[in-house]
């Protein structure tokens, strides 16, 4: 059985919904690049611009500039100068647009924090959403040339972006509905946040939840028990972990195999347990208990051990 690794994931994590520009067009290059930004070309921060709120109205109303210049290059081209550039003011009818942009800049790169979580849809319901964890702050280094607007460099946030295949129907559909808006960048609901870790991560612990998958036993497709095996000793390691919690670990350990899970087994505190047929077959549990998973994968680590090591050793580790 493979023990997975476990991500322990900060209480106070945000997840953030950022679109990849109009009809996706910079989607393979956030991925490429392993980062997120907004459509501000030449917008040339330091490492006070986004301290100072005038700085960033000032480096928005240049960005702007060239962005209008790049897509209707009428005149000559905008200077980079940013004393020379006035942002608009509540006369001005692109105002409240300009704000909105604004917002999003203080948004990604004052709000957004390192281990929050990045979301970014794909164009259509059946290609796979790119999803990820903010990996840093933000440094003047963290820039790059954009093609779209001529090689332009723009502001960026590092992401390591996770494995996952993971598209908007296979969201609930009240969460899918969410994930539909038309901000550049939002926070998305605290309400759905153990929904989206579930999509994200195989393993790991948030409050007081966790959540392990295990692979157990190849299946074949012609036993339909043949998976009972590897689901019974994930079983008996959940057993373990909360008779470990009732202080009666000793008591479990005097127990036969099915007596130790008859009594110490409580539903109550399980989640969800389900079993994927899928070849290798996928064990998952989730409970309501921080520290249940990293218990529950050192048990196994040690019942499926080649040194068969007796299970009394890992209450050293736990």
């Amino acid at each position: 059985m493979d023990i997975p690794r476990i991500k322990i994931i900060p209480e106070d994590v945000s997840i953030w919904l950022v679109y990849s520009g109009l009809r996706r067009r910079h989607f393979d290059l956030f991925r490429a690049r392993r980062a997120v930004f907004l459509e501000t070309p030449g917008f040339n921060a330091n490492e006070n611009t986004f301290s100072d709120y005038d700085e960033i109205r000032n480096r928005l109303a240049m960005s702007d500039a060239i962005r209008k210049w790049q897509l209707h290059q009428d005149g000559d081209r905008p200077t980079k100068r940013v004393g020379a550039y006035m942002p608009p003011n509540h006369n001005d009818s692109n105002f409240k647009s300009f704000n909105q942009e604004v917002g999003n800049i203080e948004r990604l790169f004052k709000e957004v924090k390192v281990g929050d979580i990045i979301m970014s849809p794909p164009l259509g319901h059946f290609k796979s959403f790119l999803m990820g964890e903010v990996t840093k702050g933000w440094s003047p280094d963290d820039v790059i040339e954009v093609p779209y607007f001529d090689n332009e460099l723009v502001p960026v946030r590092k992401i390591k972006w996770l494995s996952g295949n993971v598209s908007r129907r296979d969201f609930p559909n009240n969460l899918a509905k969410r994930l539909i808006n038309r901000h550049a960048i939002s926070e998305v609901d605290p309400v759905y946040t153990f929904d989206i870790l579930q999509m994200v991560y195989p393993s790991f612990v948030w409050r007081n939840h966790s959540k392990l998958d295990l692979y157990g036993t190849r299946y074949q497709g012609d036993d339909p028990i043949q998976v009972l095996e590897s689901a019974k000793l994930l079983k008996f390691a959940v057993a373990a972990s909360m008779a470990h919690d009732l202080g009666k670990f000793d008591d479990f350990q005097s127990l036969s195999y099915s007596k130790a899970i008859e009594k110490y087994y409580n539903k109550e505190l399980i989640e969800q347990f389900g079993i994927n047929f899928n070849s290798p077959g996928l064990l998952r549990a989730i409970l309501e208990n921080a520290t249940a998973s990293p218990k529950i994968a050192a048990y196994i680590a040690v019942l499926t051990s080649s040194t068969a090591q007796p299970l009394a050793e890992v209450k050293k580790a736990v």
